[in-house]
């Protein structure tokens, strides 16, 4: 049947080796249907196709220039990261220096690698910036089950900074420096309106 055997009395194949093949150079396609295939170096010069499960051992990527996944996919998330021990769970570095860290038990470090509360900022001024839309004022929202509880705004057209619960304000300060308590619309530069005893209090 035009098979060679070596090893083997009896080829299945073209080639059938019953032992280890050691060779420089192989060309062509390396195709296993079952077991193991093991390789001591393994360079891939065009794409690499896997199909089924990748499983890799203390793995280091060096001298990567960039590595870019693109999901396309409705259900499955692009990157998931499954730390089951106590290290930590991400770490990403600017060169030497741990830039954001997150730690078992999912605390954020960002400038720090040992946050101590859910986010801790670290860094010059400004720690933190939270930027709204060209037309849109910076807004940030602190909520409760799902429910905005007290937003804090600024850069607003009317209000140089404002505080507001359930969709009231409390607190702002205008754009002339004229603060408000209870009101949006201070009248001086201290304006303090209590709705249920319907008291006001201005001081010039």
């Amino acid at each position: 049947n035009n098979r060679v055997g070596i090893s083997s009395s009896i080829p299945s194949v073209a080639l059938d080796v019953n032992g280890t093949v050691k060779s420089s150079v192989f060309k062509g396609p390396i195709h296993n249907t079952s077991g193991l295939s093991t390789f001591h170096d393994l360079r891939v010069s065009n794409n690499l196709t896997v199909e089924g499960t990748t499983t890799t051992l203390d793995t280091n990527l060096i001298d990567v220039d960039r590595v870019e996944i693109v999901a396309d996919s409705n259900t499955d998330t692009a990157i998931v990261g499954i730390q089951s021990g106590t290290a930590d769970i991400v770490n990403l570095f600017d060169g030497t220096k741990e830039v954001l860290t997150v730690i078992d038990g999912g605390s954020v470090g960002i400038g720090t690698d040992n946050p101590a509360t859910l986010l801790e900022v670290q860094g010059s001024t400004p720690v933190l910036r939270v930027t709204g839309a060209s037309a849109t004022p910076a807004r940030l929202d602190l909520t409760s089950a799902g429910i905005v509880k007290w937003s804090l705004l600024s850069n607003d057209v009317s209000s140089a900074l404002s505080i507001e619960k359930d969709d009231s304000i409390k607190f702002v300060i205008n754009t002339s420096g004229k603060v408000g308590i209870g009101t949006s619309s201070p009248a001086v530069n201290l304006h303090s309106y209590h709705v249920e005893e319907n008291t006001v209090a201005k001081f010039e």
